[in-house]
Order: C-alpha cells, then sequence, then structure tokens
C-alpha cells in the first residue's frame, strides 16, 4: 500500500485492519443516469467486539462488482476511536473529504465557497467604484 502524506499524517498506516460487511450502496439516479459518485456503508468489530459503521465514496464506473451488499471489505480504524475509519477504495483519499465526517456534500461546500468568492469580489469592485 502506498500512503499518501495525510494518511501518514493521522498514522492511517498504523491502524488495525478489521473485516467489515457492505450494508448499503448509494448509486444516485440523477438526470436519467448514475450520479458520478456512489456511497458504500459498512460495519465492522473493533479489537473489543463492539460494532461501529462507516461509509466510503467511489466513483460509480470503478464499484466494483463484487461489492454488493453482504460483501466483506477490508477496512482500518483508529483504535482510540473507531468511528474514524478508512477504506482503501475511499476516492477522497487524499484528506478534502474528510468534510464528509462533519456530514456535508462535497459538492456543496464548494458551491458555498464559489458563492463567497463572487460576493467578496462583487463587494470589491463596487467600493472601487464609488
Amino acid at each position: 500500500m502506498i500512503w499518501n502524506s495525510s494518511e501518514r499524517r493521522a498514522g492511517v498506516d498504523e491502524w488495525p485492519e478489521a473485516e467489515a460487511t457492505v450494508t448499503d450502496i448509494e448509486q444516485p439516479f440523477v438526470g436519467g443516469k448514475f450520479d458520478f459518485l456512489s456511497v458504500v456503508s459498512y460495519t465492522f468489530k473493533d479489537a473489543s467486539g463492539q460494532y461501529f459503521a462507516g461509509k466510503y465514496q467511489t466513483p460509480t464506473s470503478e464499484l466494483p462488482e463484487d461489492v454488493t451488499e453482504g460483501a466483506t471489505i477490508r477496512i482500518r480504524y483508529n483504535p482510540k476511536n473507531p468511528d474514524k475509519n478508512w477504506c482503501a477504495d475511499d476516492y477522497f483519499r487524499s484528506g478534502f473529504g474528510r468534510f464528509q465526517s462533519f456530514g456535508y456534500p462535497i459538492a456543496f461546500l464548494c458551491l458555498v465557497g464559489i458563492f463567497v468568492t463572487c460576493v467578496a469580489i462583487i463587494e470589491i469592485f463596487h467600493l472601487r467604484v464609488r
């Protein structure tokens, strides 16, 4: 496994592995076709036997055929906080997808950022015109 810098800083390479069971796969259907990303939800047990849940996103076109409800996948979890877990197939391994843990879709955050930038540019332009 090749770890990126944000994964190494978070210590993901040191986290224990676990077998997770896929519980759901959301494939949004928009405008007559499947949307770009599918959301794969899963459950797993930590070392103490307690159950936890997680999810990751992957391009719909790259979703392996064997990843279906009930299938098993390998994940890693933070032993101090198993709610923080990780899957190698996550599209957002770069760390940008960490916003997902706040429950905000990335597209929404991008739109908010664009809106704020546009408002700032308009305000600066109006100040210069006056």
